[in-house]
């Protein structure tokens, strides 16, 4: 396995609530995201109902959209936006896996037009932008949508 593929090789977590979450091994702040939603009780402050929906912005590989579809149960929804490429195939994976039926993975824009958005070449969160400055582009490609 060259270095290539092993930056991309995917891995399956068994979480706390029994959630199954597809991420890939080697991006470690993907690593991060699991521990700090399952074990630092970040967004444990969010007390979701079960028939709630939820508006998840920024879904990435869906480590929180996975615990909210839980607690809200087939009854709620969660619309998780990810523009993405492979965070997005990643957390239609996860959905897919985990059989939730109570997730819409999409996109989202505030008008129906054609965009600019900038996609980090480093792997990072939240590192992908709609603007950035001239001193900041070398680090970065854009896909249009």
């Amino acid at each position: 396995m060259n270095m290539t593929e092993m930056k991309d090789q995917v891995v399956e977590a068994v979480l706390p609530d029994r959630n199954r979450q597809l991420f890939r091994a080697f991006h470690i702040a993907e690593a991060e995201v699991i521990v700090d939603i399952y074990e630092n009780g970040h967004y444990a402050q969010l007390e979701l109902k079960s028939g709630e929906t939820l508006l998840d912005v920024g879904a990435h590989i869906g480590a929180f959209t996975l615990r909210a579809a839980k607690q809200v149960g087939v009854g709620g929804k969660i619309v998780a936006f990810e523009p993405e490429p492979g965070n997005f195939k990643l957390l239609q994976k996860n959905i897919e896996i985990n059989r939730y039926s109570n997730v819409i993975p999409t996109i989202v824009k505030n008008r129906a037009a054609i965009t600019h958005f900038i996609l980090c070449k480093i792997s990072a969160i939240s590192c992908h932008k709609l603007t950035i400055s001239d001193s900041l582009k070398a680090l970065f490609s854009s896909i249009s949508f």
